[in-house]
C-alpha cells in the first residue's frame, strides 16, 4: 500500500504531486513500526496493526489517481483487491502452504467446528474460552478469565 500511494504521487502527468510529505511519514512511520515490532516480537503481522497508517495512504492515492493513466489506476486497483482476495479465500478454506505458527490466519481457522488452533500466532490465554463461549454457548470459562484479570487491577 505504500507503494501504491508513493506511486500514485509521482506517476500523475507531470504535475506537483498533492501528496503531503506528512502521509508518506505517517504511513513508513507505521509500517517501520510493524516490522520492527514483527521482527522483536517474532510473531507475525497482524492485518489491523498497520490499518491506520493504511486509511492515510489509500486516501491520498485516491486523491491522485484521476491524474494517473488508465493503466496505472488499474495495477492500483489489481494489487488492492488480490491480496484481499487470497487472503479471504485462505481464511475460509485454508490453502496456501504455511506452518500454522507462521500463518496470520490461522486463529481464524477451525473454531466453529471445534478444531482449536491453540498454537496460532498472537493466541492469549483467552481465546480458547472466548471461542467456546462464542460457538458451543460455553462461556463459564471466560467468565473466569475476565474475573481473574479484574482481581489482578
Amino acid at each position: 500500500m505504500v507503494a501504491l500511494g508513493a506511486g500514485a504521487g509521482v506517476r500523475g502527468r507531470g504535475r506537483r504531486s498533492r501528496l503531503v510529505a506528512a502521509d508518506l511519514a505517517v504511513a513508513a512511520g507505521f509500517t517501520a513500526l510493524v516490522v520492527v515490532s514483527t521482527l522483536a516480537r517474532a510473531v507475525p503481522a497482524e492485518p489491523n496493526w498497520w490499518a491506520p497508517a493504511a486509511v492515510v495512504v489509500m486516501v491520498a492515492a485516491a486523491v491522485r489517481a484521476q491524474e494517473l493513466a488508465r493503466t496505472y489506476r488499474t495495477t492500483m486497483l489489481v494489487l488492492a483487491i488480490s491480496p484481499t482476495l487470497l487472503v479471504a479465500s485462505h481464511v475460509l478454506r485454508p490453502w496456501l502452504p504455511l506452518r500454522l505458527e507462521g500463518d496470520p490466519t490461522a486463529r481464524l481457522h477451525g473454531w466453529s467446528t471445534g478444531v482449536e488452533p491453540l498454537a496460532a500466532p498472537g493466541l492469549g490465554a483467552y481465546a480458547a474460552p472466548a471461542e467456546r463461549c462464542v460457538y458451543r454457548d460455553d462461556c463459564g470459562d471466560i467468565g473466569l478469565y475476565f474475573h481473574d484479570l479484574k482481581r489482578q487491577f
